[in-house]
Order: structure tokens, then sequence, then C-alpha cells
């Protein structure tokens, strides 16, 4: 009798070690996948950033600082915030701002959930 008692203990501590191990590896598979799905995010990012200042420097607005925010939501939707400075931006009239967003959104990397805001800010 006191034999079966052991052996059960040790299966069911096998078991459990066993289960363990399992949840333990399906969690690092899906933080393996996060990291890879954030690294994929943050390469557009770049790359947007960077297409961002081609199209200001073709314009003319040499050296505009860009600085793009983002924020994740719980259902893992993105919102970027993007503000962009020159001091050229304060003699724009209002439809000439808003010629330049357009153009400036014309280069969104295409995901799905993700939204756009642009600021365009000057010296004044």
């Amino acid at each position: 009798m006191r034999g079966n008692a052991v052996f059960i203990t040790a299966v069911l501590a096998l078991l459990m070690i066993s289960a363990g191990c399992i949840a333990g590896t399906v969690r690092l598979q899906n933080d393996s996948a996060k990291r890879t799905e954030e690294a994929r995010y943050v390469q557009l990012e770049r790359e947007y950033v960077r297409e961002m200042q081609t199209i200001l420097n073709t314009e003319g607005f040499i050296n505009s600082g860009v600085m793009l925010t983002r924020t994740v939501y719980e259902d893992n939707s993105r919102e970027y915030h993007i503000a962009i400075h020159h001091g050229r931006f304060d003699s724009l009239s209002t439809g000439e701002k808003e010629a330049l967003v357009e153009e400036l959104k014309s280069a969104v990397f295409e995901e799905e959930d993700c939204s756009f805001i642009y600021s365009l800010t000057g010296n004044a």
C-alpha cells in the first residue's frame, strides 16, 4: 500500500512538472511572437519617418524635426502622433499646411488598426 502511494505521488509530481514546462513553453512562444511583431512595427516606423523627412526635404523644409509617438491600445490598435517642426511653417497658409499633411499621409504604412494624427509647428 505504501509503495502505491509513493508511486502515485511521483506520477502526480511528474504531471505537475510537465504541465509547468508546457505552460512555460507556450508563454515563451507568445512572448517571442510579440517581440517579432514589435520589431516589425519599429522597422515600419523608422522607414516612415525617413520617408516623411525625404518628402519634407523635397518640399523645401530641410532639417525638419519629426517626432513620432505611438500609443498601443489593449486591442493592439495603434495611434500615431506625428509632430513636425520647421520655422517656415508659421508663414504657410492653412491650405498649404493641409496640402503638406495630405502629402505626408500618402506615405503612411499600410497596417490595419493604425491611425495617424499630424501637427505642424513653427517658431511662434
